[in-house]
């Protein structure tokens, strides 16, 4: 890779690379990144963790190395394994009553899979394996909570964002087979649906356990695919809500992934339908994921993967910069993947670099 192509020289490497304005999502990059390489641990006063505190600057960084240069992957790449190392250190003393720690968002499972993803990409095999040890160690220990944000499915989907990077034949295997021994049980629970599992949406709703499982058709030969096809058919979005966490732009993730992996059902035309929604409301809610246009934008993208004749990549771009327009920093949760700007910061990379990487957090 050149440095004309390496969005991270800017601020690791030589100075010759594009610039922009914060409206753009070049110029957003860049400031982000300078943020990320320059916060010192003692300002950051989030909880450790990858949604919503210091594992989404490890992510954000492991993200952006994916595409940078020789030069710059090795600096980033240090730098996450700093911030990993630290917000584990963190977690350990964290008295919190009801924190979530087995969660993939909010507890160690997420930052075990993002240490896992970093040694990965450094080609540190050995404490790569320890951090899947450490991963799969977690999600062995907890069902108590099916859902996505809190529960089985987000380390289902983690393990599905973990299979996508290379690793030994026995890593592998272990990978799949607690993929599936959760997937079964997912499947079980959606075959009796009890009062926890009737909200909407993909965070805390069954569209996140469908979720997983579609993803998990890319790895599991046991699943039947007619099965989850018809619990995808079933899912519905908050009504009047148009965002990711609990309306129509997680539906426009799900119904996308369902036509990836389950073509010709009519899942396209249903995505088409939720992203139309969700852009109509796309200037409201807060600059992050979870509850604002990034996780619209970010939907948007993962429609335009599946129907790329469709726009969508042109009104996600709008999105962006709209929002890059009047963006203020929040005082607090700055940096969280989903609850903070590194989601925005993942979506900016992915339409500067005129590609899409999956969804930050639940894909590479």
């Amino acid at each position: 890779m050149t440095y004309r192509t390496c969005l991270a020289c800017k601020v690791v490497g030589p100075p010759s690379a594009t610039q922009g304005t914060r409206a753009e999502p070049v110029g957003f990059v860049s400031l982000y990144l300078s943020e990320l390489l320059q916060v010192r641990p003692t300002e950051v006063r989030d909880e450790p963790c990858l949604a919503y505190g210091s594992g989404g600057i490890a992510y954000a960084l492991c993200r952006t190395a994916v595409r940078a240069c020789d030069i710059c992957r090795p600096k980033l790449l240090a730098s996450a394994r700093k911030w990993i190392q630290r917000s584990l250190v963190a977690a350990q003393t964290l008295t919190y009553p009801d924190w979530p720690r087995h969660s993939f968002s909010r507890g160690f499972a997420g930052l075990y899979a993002t240490g896992a993803m970093i040694e990965s990409l450094s080609n540190r095999p050995a404490p790569a394996r320890r951090f899947i040890g450490l991963y799969l160690a977690r999600v062995r220990r907890s069902f108590r909570s099916p859902e996505l944000f809190e529960g089985a499915a987000g380390h289902l989907a983690g393990i599905a964002m973990l299979l996508m990077l290379p690793w030994s034949d026995a890593e592998t295997r272990k990978l799949q087979r607690t993929g599936d021994a959760i997937a079964r049980r997912l499947i079980t629970r959606l075959r009796k649906p009890t009062a926890s599992l009737s909200r909407a949406g993909i965070a805390h709703g069954r569209a996140g356990l469908v979720l997983a499982l579609v993803q998990w058709l890319a790895w599991s030969k046991s699943i039947d695919r007619n099965e989850v096809g018809a619990l995808v058919g079933a899912c519905r979005a908050q009504r009047n809500n148009p965002f990711w966490a609990n309306g129509s732009a997680g539906m426009v993730q799900l119904f996308a992934l369902a036509e990836r992996a389950l073509p010709n059902r009519g899942f396209k035309s249903r995505a088409r339908t939720q992203a139309l929604r969700s852009v109509a409301a796309a200037d409201s809610g807060h600059p992050m994921v979870i509850d604002g246009p990034p996780g619209i934008a970010l939907a948007l993208l993962e429609l335009a993967s599946v129907d790329p004749s469709g726009a969508w990549r042109r009104r996600a771009r709008n999105v962006m910069k709209s929002t890059l327009a009047r963006l203020e920093v929040p005082e607090q949760r700055i940096y969280g993947l989903w609850g903070g700007l590194s989601g925005l910061y993942c979506l900016a990379l992915d339409l500067q670099y005129g590609s899409w990487s999956g969804f930050p957090g639940l894909g590479a």
